[in-house]
Parts: C-alpha cells; structure tokens; sequence
C-alpha cells in the first residue's frame, strides 16, 4: 500500500510539473509587432513615440519601419509626437499579437484646420508589403 502511494505521488508531482511547464512555455510564446511610417514631407523631421500598454517602444523616424518581438496578446498601442513618457489624452489603438502571424500598425496624417494629427491603424499583410517596399527598417528604435 505505501508503494503504491509513493507511485501515486510521484506521478503526481511530475504531471503538475509538466503542466506547469506548458503552461510557462505557452506565456511565453512570442510574436511580432511592425510599425510603419510614412507620412511624407509634414513632420518628418519628429519622431513618433510608440508606447504598447504605456510602456515606450520605438521612436520612429519616417520612411521607416521596425519589427518588434513582443510576448503574443491584447495590446493598448499608442503614438504621439513629443514626450518620453505616455500623456494622458493619447489617442489609443487596441491590437492583438499572435505567434502565427505579423501584426501591422501605420501611421497617418489627418489633416486638421491649420495643422495635423497622427493617427494609428492595423493593415493588412497586403498593404504593409507595399509600404514595406518603399521605406527602409529602422533597427535601432530607442
């Protein structure tokens, strides 16, 4: 009987452990994030500050693009033009990363009266090759 219970624990403490593991390795599962930019002549001498979950990412000069590794999952994105810290009225794009594919995000200009905004969408993988085609990746992103 002690046997047995001893057999009984043991694979016990190995099945929790390899559930454990699984669930460790599955957390950790990464995919990609890239942002692109550009936006012609207008503010191309800025750089736009990326933040995922408030967090700065990229400062992305224009005709750029930069591929980011991050963990898969729901992410706040966010860009704005000056400050290195996340300001509050920030403009905020809800993203998904998963580990089967690459997440696009672009940013635009919006005209407004006597001025501009920037603003951020996720696109297809169709669009983002075009883009890609036309602007150089930027490696060094902070």
């Amino acid at each position: 009987m002690e046997n047995n219970f001893k057999s009984v624990l043991i694979i016990s403490l190995l099945l929790i452990g390899f559930l454990l593991n699984a669930q460790q390795s599955e957390s950790k599962q990464m995919g990609k994030i890239c942002f692109l930019r550009s936006t012609g002549l207008r503010a191309s001498a800025v750089s736009v500050k990326t933040f995922l979950d408030g967090i700065l990412y990229c400062k992305l000069n224009n005709n750029r693009y930069s591929i980011q590794e991050v963990p898969i999952g729901k992410y706040s994105c966010f860009i704005q033009l000056r400050g290195l810290k996340l300001l509050q009225n920030t403009e905020k794009l809800d993203i998904e990363v998963k580990s089967s594919k690459i997440t696009y995000v672009q940013f635009y200009l919006e005209d407004e009266f006597l001025s501009f905004k920037f603003h951020s969408r996720e696109i297809s993988d169709d669009k983002a090759k075009d883009i890609l085609n036309k602007t150089k990746e930027q490696t060094k992103c902070l």
